[in-house]
């Protein structure tokens, strides 16, 4: 966005903003699919060794009292992992998952956001723009870590102490919601800053 040929795209006839939002989001969907892709070759990965560790014949005595009916059998699977998390951890599997999702959807884009930011911000230096952009997303991503960290401790305390009294109980889920309202925050103020500047 800042070098010669950068500047070129600034004389196209669309808003900076179109501009902006259309580089986050070629940006946020290629992210979006090396994160998919990297995400198929792990799973790929723990299949193959689970396939090598497993003994065939254990499957199939499983898989006989269901009557060969695997997603019978994988939202059996599925409920009793939901069950022992809830119980043994306190976290709601569906909301947890949810969560998981929209972080995964999401977070190439929040990712994005703040990284144009961040290289705006280095653009402010007199010298050493690019790696003054760096810096500024380094220190942004730990200062994003530290909010949502000291937040999530606040939160947590706050809700332990309430909790103790009132004989509420409190869940871990919370602390995904405030990792993600965190990051969201960040990416809607770095959002206003690039659009403002």
């Amino acid at each position: 966005m800042y070098t010669d040929e950068g500047y070129l795209s600034h004389t196209l006839p669309v808003t900076a903003n179109q501009l902006f939002l259309s580089k986050v989001l070629v940006s946020g969907v290629w992210y979006l699919f090396i994160t998919i892709g990297i995400g198929i070759s792990v799973v790929a990965l723990i299949v193959s060794l689970m396939t090598g560790l497993l003994n065939i014949g254990e499957l199939s005595s499983v898989l006989t009292q269901y009557n060969g009916n695997i997603w019978e059998f994988l939202a059996d699977a599925f409920y009793e992992l939901g069950r022992t998390y809830e119980e043994e951890m306190g976290i709601n599997l569906l909301h947890y998952g949810i969560t998981l999702l929209l972080t995964y959807v999401a977070g190439p884009f929040i990712a994005m956001v703040t990284l144009f930011g961040a290289l705006t911000i280095g653009q402010l230096s007199s010298k050493h723009k690019g790696f003054m952009g760096i810096l500024a997303y380094a220190g942004v991503t730990i200062l994003s870590s530290i909010i949502g960290s000291t937040v999530q401790s606040a939160f947590m305390f706050g809700t332990n102490v309430m909790s103790s009294q009132s004989g509420i109980s409190v869940n871990a889920n919370s602390a995904y919601d405030i990792n993600v309202i965190t990051s969201l925050l960040l990416a809607a103020i770095m959002y206003g800053y690039l659009i403002t500047s």
